[in-house]
């Protein structure tokens, strides 16, 4: 008996590890149209301020401060690529940090997709490249 109560709190500390990880991660989204994060601990150059943003389900939702996120995005040959995002939002509200195509876009990135992948470049770099989970374009980082 009590060993099998210990192997329930270990597989609940695996749970609670892996849920953690899982919120840090990214998300490349097409239709949101700034990059945004629940997480302000990933933030650089972080000033505090108050403002709102709408959901694509017209949600208000409130924007706590703004920065600069770096990745580390592993790649499909396991190569990485380190990524700079500017200007990313911090809302608390959120469902999952995104990085929004409309953002990147304007600053002459291409996105090429390729089955379950979307490579994001720079000219001929390639900046990220996100797989598809579930309903959502997940970019896997180390």
């Amino acid at each position: 008996m009590k060993e099998r109560e210990e192997n329930d709190k270990a597989e609940e500390a695996n749970v609670t590890t892996e849920e953690k990880v899982r919120n840090k991660s990214f998300y490349f989204d097409m239709a949101c149209t700034s990059h945004m994060t629940l997480d302000a601990g990933c933030l650089l150059n972080y000033p505090n301020f108050s403002e709102f943003v709408k959901s694509s389900s017209q949600k208000s939702m409130e924007i706590v401060g703004k920065g600069d996120v770096v990745m580390d995005c592993v790649l499909r040959d396991v190569s990485v690529s380190s990524f700079c995002v500017r200007g990313v939002l911090h809302v608390s509200d959120l469902a999952h940090p995104l990085i929004s195509w409309r953002k990147l876009r304007e600053n002459e990135y291409t996105e090429f997709g390729e089955g379950d992948y979307i490579s994001i470049n720079k000219g001929t770099k390639v900046m990220f490249e996100a797989v598809f989970e579930g309903n959502l374009f997940k970019i896997p980082e180390i």
